[in-house]
Parts: structure tokens; C-alpha cells; sequence
């Protein structure tokens, strides 16, 4: 139900044009792509490799892989992605019409 519910909503904000974009009064286009960058390492920092499940082997002779699916990993790394930037005094906005 949760990826039902995830794909319609991809859909449906692609279907609404321009991503939105992280904004930050005073600071300019560089230096958004500077903090966007180190917190995306950061994000990739704290999921750690893919197949490596933190205490645990990557895989359970009873249930199978323990990782995160793919998936669950990106939406996760998003989230840290926007934790980070809103830390740092970020906002998302829509993209301006042209």
C-alpha cells in the first residue's frame, strides 16, 4: 500500500512541472549547490553501503536480506538530505513559472 501510495504521488508531482528547489534568503546558487552536495554525503555517510545492515550479516537464513530495499534507502536518504538543509536554515520552494 505505502509504494501505491509513494508512486501516485511521484506521478503526480511530476506531473506538476519544475521540482521544487531549496531557497535561502542571502545565499546564492553556488552555495546551494555546496551545502545540497555535502549533505547528500552526509545522507549517503549514514545509510552506509547497500547489503551491509548495521550488527547484523546482510542476509538471514530465515527471512532473507535484512538491508533496507532500494527503494527504502532512497526515501531515507532523502529525508537526511532534507533534515541537513533545513538545518541549515533552508526552505523548499516551488520553481518559479518561466
Amino acid at each position: 500500500m505505502r509504494r501505491i501510495c509513494l508512486l501516485t504521488f511521484a506521478l503526480a508531482l511530476s506531473a506538476c512541472g519544475e521540482p521544487p528547489t531549496w531557497h535561502k534568503d542571502g545565499i546564492d546558487e553556488s552555495t546551494v549547490q555546496r551545502d545540497l552536495s555535502a549533505c547528500r554525503k552526509q545522507a549517503q555517510a549514514m545509510q552506509g553501503p547497500p547489503g551491509v545492515a548495521m550488527g547484523s550479516s546482510p542476509m538471514s537464513p530465515r527471512f532473507g536480506p535484512v538491508d533496507a530495499s532500494p527503494a527504502d534507502r532512497v526515501m531515507q536518504e532523502g529525508q537526511s538530505i532534507q533534515g541537513c538543509m533545513r538545518g541549515k536554515g533552508y526552505v523548499l520552494k516551488a520553481a518559479e513559472k518561466k
